[in-house]
């Protein structure tokens, strides 16, 4: 078990449904990525990649629907980190709508850090390593 979840709690838009009135199965990318950017504010990283200094490109994701939502949902992210490489990292994401504590969606998006500027893939830190284990299950 992880030391700790990063816990995200959204309310569906209806921008974010389809025709049928479900959240369209692109949202829950969006999702993820909410996870993502609080794992990267916990570990001090959302600055630099504000300023443009470190970038993220995803370079494989995976979701798997299990129940559907709809316009006004309260959903849960549960956000933790998979896997840390020496460039890259792996983070897996449930959702669960909150009224019912059920399972709606879980996946995984890896990615790699990168230089901005030079589009360069670059080293994770010693010290990002560290703060990033701190979400790490094994």
């Amino acid at each position: 078990m992880p030391n700790n979840i990063i816990k995200t709690k959204i309310i569906v838009r209806f921008s974010e449904t389809d025709a049928f009135e479900f959240v369209h199965f692109s949202e829950f990318f969006r999702y993820f990525e909410l996870g993502f950017i609080e794992l990267l504010k916990e570990i001090n990283l959302l600055e630099k990649a504000i300023k443009r200094e470190i970038g993220f490109p995803i370079v494989e994701a995976h979701c798997e629907y299990k129940n559907p939502a709809f316009f006004g949902d309260e959903l849960e992210i549960n956000t933790i980190v998979k896997k840390i490489g020496n460039r890259s990292i792996t983070t897996v994401h449930e959702i669960y709508k909150t009224n019912f504590n059920k399972l709606i969606a879980h996946g995984w998006i890896s990615r790699v850090f990168m230089k901005y500027q030079t589009r360069e893939l670059v080293q994770i830190s010693e010290d990002t390593k560290k703060k990033l284990e701190e979400y790490l299950k094994i």
